[in-house]
Formats: structure tokens, sequence, C-alpha cells
């Protein structure tokens, strides 16, 4: 009977054994989760930042693009209004170059009629 008892020691001291075995290794891989969990928090705060710089950068993008795109039409709006003053220089000129015709015309006919009369 004393066997028996001694057998049931020994098996104590082997489950005391593992167990404080299990429990280093629990503690191990509760550190390392802890670690992954620090890691991923990191992770999750590093693609925060990533995603606010890229909405800044986009929001920057775009109000660059329009400052571009204001640019250009005002640059087109002059370029029109220069057009719209020399077309009315070039009217001008034709409506000066058609009036000396008319009166050309209108001075030949009095002129002849003067003349050959």
């Amino acid at each position: 009977m004393n066997q028996p008892s001694f057998d049931r020691k020994i098996d104590w001291f082997l489950l005391f054994d593992q167990g404080r075995e299990i429990i280093s290794k629990s503690e191990e891989v509760t550190d390392k989760a802890i670690e992954a969990v620090a890691s991923a928090k990191s992770l999750t705060e590093t693609i925060r930042q990533a995603s606010r710089n890229l909405n800044a950068t986009t929001i920057h993008n775009n109000e660059e693009k329009r400052k571009i795109d204001r640019e250009i039409a005002a640059s087109l709006f002059g370029i029109h209004q220069q057009f719209s003053a020399q077309n009315k220089d070039l009217l001008n000129i034709k409506l000066t170059v058609w009036f000396i015709l008319f009166m050309n015309i209108v001075f030949s006919i009095i002129f002849s009629f003067l003349l050959f009369r």
C-alpha cells in the first residue's frame, strides 16, 4: 500500500511540474499576444495616420487642382477679352474701310455728274 502512495506523490510532482511548465508557456503566449495586440494597435494607428495624410493630400490636391483650374479660366478669359478687343478693332477697321469705299463711290458719282454735265 505504501507503494501506490509513493507513485501518487510522483504523479503529483509530475503534474505540478507540468502545470508550472504550462503556466510558463501560457505566460509566454500571453506576452506574445500582448505584443501582437500592441503591434496591431500601432499598425492601426499608423494606418489611421496614413489615411488622414492621404485625405489631407487629396484635399490639398483638390485645392491645387481648383487653383490651377481658376488660373486657366482666368487666362482663357483674358485671351477672350483680348480677342474681343481685337475683333472690335477689326470691325472698326472694316467699317472705316467700307465707309471710305462708300464715300469714294458717292464722290465719284457726284464728280462725274459735275464733270460730265
